[in-house]
């Protein structure tokens, strides 16, 4: 092991998020929380990370703290005096120094890109303000500033009624003579853009480099109609596939022929799982599911096809509603529904009574998964019996999942998020 590469390079995960790089106290390293294993198979690891960190304190880049503070092998702290040095140690750009050389480099692409009347300069003034030297650690440097020009200042010759006129390989291609470039590169700074997003910043054309080609499944008997003479009719009988391309078209949405009991609920269910979209589709077809009027598959955690097109169910008069498993991931993703929907949705069969009913059929969670608990903000354990729902299952350990819930056998008023059981499950046989 060598000592001084395994000490620096922890120094180096940890500095660039830490108050020392925002000018405030040194970095600090306990040992038994950041080096709990050293020494544990090999005491000759544990010598050599003792001499390695004796150097780096003679070297006046670190000061160390020992046990009861007397020299010996009982190391308690190590103070990273002087963080620019364990960077030049291992030939790393110091992050202050490269978020600085980043910025600027930030602010003078955006300037070119105002004089040009390109409304991407307003992101590459955001970046210029906001740029950490967190984000300079996770890759963001010059050269990708110089890349995200290069991309952005193109991007505008190569759109025709919001459409790329050639696939974003090819665009790739024309741009950086590299089919690749752009997909490496949109990955590597997707967090920026997420991060812009919620702060206003918007770059037109962005969406059309995705290459993940998102859907979404809806069975409903429903008239969908968007810009000029965008318009599909579809039939409880089937289940359409929306890409996100004819998503975005979609201004409204509209019952073709009443299917619930009460004319004009329009209530939407979202469901988690593809098993149980596909089985509630057809009972749904058969008219034995008459709790909603539309069923759409959001695939776990909600593509934007998903998004966008709940959306424009809100906008145009439905209530959204949300089934999932009954455990921290299932959670989680209704979680992430409720929070990329401004609270416009509600859980239904997400529930103790539900939980209880299936318990003895459950799965039993890992402690890494139900952890995961932490998770779930106090927006969402406010609602109904959620917060209920959550500590049982962290008393229990177990998990539902929603392909074992037969939703037929159970009524309520599903707008609560409370359903009382039938007496008899009747694909089951199971009695209660």
């Amino acid at each position: 092991m060598d000592g001084i590469v395994f000490i620096c390079s922890e120094i180096l995960k940890r500095f660039p998020s830490s108050a020392a790089a925002q000018g405030g106290k040194e970095l600090r390293l306990n040992i038994r929380k950041v080096f709990p294993d050293v020494g544990e198979k090999n005491p000759d690891d544990l010598e050599s990370f003792l001499e390695a960190a004796e150097l780096l304190e003679k070297q006046n880049i670190v000061s160390l703290i020992w046990e009861k503070f007397k020299q010996g092998e009982k190391l308690k702290t190590i103070i990273v005096t002087h963080p620019e040095q364990v960077y030049k140690l291992l030939n790393e750009v110091f992050p202050i120094e490269g978020c600085k050389e980043t910025g600027t480099n930030a602010k003078e692409k955006a300037e070119i890109l105002r004089k040009k009347n390109n409304p991407s300069s307003d992101f590459f003034t955001w970046l210029e303000k906001t740029l950490t030297n967190e984000d300079f650690s996770k890759g963001i440097n010059a050269d990708i500033i110089e890349n995200l020009y290069e991309l952005f200042v193109h991007l505008p010759s190569h759109i025709s009624n919001n459409e790329l006129t050639c696939t974003p390989r090819s665009l790739s291609i024309k741009i950086f003579n590299d089919s690749k470039k752009i997909e490496g590169l949109l990955n590597k700074t997707s967090f920026l853009f997420k991060r812009a997003e919620k702060e206003g910043v918007i770059i037109d054309g962005l969406s059309l480099l995705d290459r993940n080609f998102p859907e979404v499944l809806i069975t409903g008997s429903l008239r969908i109609t968007g810009a000029g003479s965008f318009s599909i009719t579809c039939t409880p009988a089937s289940t359409i596939s929306l890409a996100y391309t004819a998503v975005k078209k979609t201004q409204n949405i509209e019952l073709h022929t009443d299917t619930s009991s009460q004319k004009q609920r329009k209530r939407v269910l979202c469901i988690e799982n593809k098993e149980t979209f596909y089985a509630l589709s057809a009972a749904f077809v058969s008219t034995f599911f008459k709790s909603f009027d539309v069923l759409l598959y959001t695939g776990g955690y909600a593509n934007k096809a998903v998004l966008s097109v709940l959306k424009t169910f809100y906008q145009s008069g439905f209530s959204l509603y949300h089934a999932g498993d009954l455990d921290p991931d299932g959670i989680l993703i209704f979680q992430n529904l409720y929070e990329e929907l401004d609270g416009k949705i509600t859980p239904v069969f997400m529930n103790t009574h539900i939980f209880r009913f299936y318990e003895q059929y459950g799965r039993k969670l890992n402690q890494q998964i139900i952890s995961r608990t932490k998770l779930i903000k106090p927006s969402i354990r406010s609602i109904s019996d959620m917060q209920n729902l959550i500590e049982l299952i962290e008393q229990t350990g177990i998990g539902i999942e929603q392909e074992i819930i037969d939703y037929n056998n159970f009524t309520g008023d599903v707008s609560n998020n409370r359903t009382t059981e039938y007496t008899e499950m009747k694909d089951t046989g199971i009695r209660r």
